[in-house]
């Protein structure tokens, strides 16, 4: 954590550290989820592997396939499969079967899983809304040029759910009805015929900076059902003095209109017919970015020459049947989890504020006998008058019993804002300190 403020951009520290995934030749099985904390992370990669591969994306948090508390399925066999070809050296057909195997979100449950010969769908073809007035997202662009101002909320992305890094098993997106009020939203007509997207979409959305100096750019694409209801399907970010490299700023001029490329992270997801396509334009993601400290206005353009748009990797039905991987149940039911997941969502409707509770409490068996307890919460709290002071504060207990051993004690509490960090760690053994330390940044 403590480099992050001497290094903000992607700048020769962090790209050092960067894998070209282009010189992989190994045989690589890749499995990821669509709603995990690096949900465009397995996508991005598979194209660029030079060797065999095969990837399968479900619609998991931050967990193993086969024990999701949703939509959870066998893997361990397939595993076994490709490493018996590739380890072992063993002729058993894998590498004739189709290597993508992915799980399209909001489908029939006999139709959800699907295999492809690659990814992204070679079939994809883009389709391509564009922003209009009045909140209106339509197939072509108006031919007069218009724009909308807006204020940063940085209360905003409290419903997109949680990462669940510790895999808590809770924290799926919420209705975005609530954020959508507080951002740009722009909603289609009722579809005709069901859309499945399936890659990555892009946001083009051409703005100015009206107010401030920079700021964060955040794309939802939401699947509105007919009775009002918002279901996110994928998010993207840009920060606007990044739009044209990650690894330096530019400084943008105020007032003026640039064109901004959100890309959006991959997805696979059903839209049904007579639901309609949202697009949501912010600022703000919290607790998952850091909100813009001074709170800035923009001003997004749509129609004429800056048609500000979002294009979509639609997908039509195919008739092929490709043999893939088998879809199968879990082995075994998980056991019911002794852990106690906390998230809690929290408005202070007198200071404008709100704060995300995530954490858990759990006891664990050890089979060497004794047990390991772990007692972890974090508050990420902002309020719309001060985004420059939003914080985050950890507090985590890990106790292991030992027998013959004794009671070994970890305690660490964090303090993380934009502009410093406290850190502190202590840990004893039987109520006597073995270790104490503090950092500050």
């Amino acid at each position: 954590m403590l480099p992050w403020f001497d290094h903000p951009d992607f700048d020769e520290y962090w790209s050092t550290k960067a894998v070209d995934a282009a010189t992989i030749t190994t045989p690589t099985f890749i499995i990821g989820g669509w709603r995990d904390i690096f949900p465009e992370g397995m996508p991005a990669l598979y194209p660029q592997l030079k060797g065999p591969k095969k990837l399968l994306m479900g619609p998991w948090m931050h967990g193993l396939p086969d024990g999701s508390p949703y939509d959870a399925i066998e893997f361990l066999p397939e595993m076994k499969r490709w490493f018996d070809r590739y380890v072992r050296g063993e002729r058993n057909g894998i590498e004739q079967e189709s290597p993508v195997t992915i799980h399209v979100q909001n489908s029939k449950s006999e139709s959800a899983w699907r295999h492809e010969r690659e990814w992204p769908i070679a079939r994809a073809k883009a389709r391509t809304f564009f922003l209009g007035a009045n909140g209106v997202l339509q197939p072509s662009a108006d031919r007069e040029e218009q724009g909308e101002n807006y204020r940063a909320d940085p209360t905003v992305g409290t419903a997109a759910g949680l990462w669940d890094p510790m895999a808590l098993g809770v924290g799926l997106p919420q209705d975005q009805t609530d954020d959508d009020l507080k951002s740009l939203a722009f909603t289609s007509e009722p579809l005709a015929e069901e859309l499945e997207i399936s890659g990555a979409p892009e946001a083009v959305i051409h703005a100015a900076i009206t107010n401030g100096d920079d700021a964060n750019l955040v794309a939802k694409l939401c699947d509105v059902d007919p009775d009002g209801g918002s279901e996110l399907i994928t998010t993207g970010w840009l920060k606007a003095s990044h739009r044209t490299s990650h690894a330096r700023r530019e400084k943008l001029r105020s007032g003026e209109a640039y064109e901004f490329r959100i890309p959006l992270w991959s997805t696979a997801y059903r839209v049904p017919k007579g639901h309609q396509i949202r697009l949501s334009v912010s600022c703000s993601d919290f607790p998952h970015l850091w909100p813009d400290p001074k709170e800035p206005e923009i001003r997004v353009f749509f129609g004429g020459k800056r048609a500000s748009s979002i294009s979509l990797p639609a997908v039509p039905v195919s008739a092929e049947r490709l043999r893939g991987m088998e879809i199968r149940p879990p082995a075994a039911e998980p056991p019911a989890p002794a852990m106690r997941p906390i998230w809690k969502i929290e408005r202070d409707l007198a200071s404008n504020a709100v704060s995300v509770t995530t954490g858990e409490s759990n006891v664990i068996a050890l089979p060497q006998g004794g047990s390991m307890s772990i007692d972890h919460v974090a508050v990420a709290k902002v309020s719309k008058a001060r985004p420059d002071a939003a914080s985050v504060h950890g507090d985590t207990t890990m106790k292991v019993e030992l027998h013959n051993i004794g009671i070994i004690k970890v305690h660490t509490q964090s303090w993380v804002t934009q502009t410093g960090m406290s850190l502190n760690a202590a840990v004893t053994m039987d109520g006597k300190t073995i270790f104490e330390k503090r950092w500050t940044k």
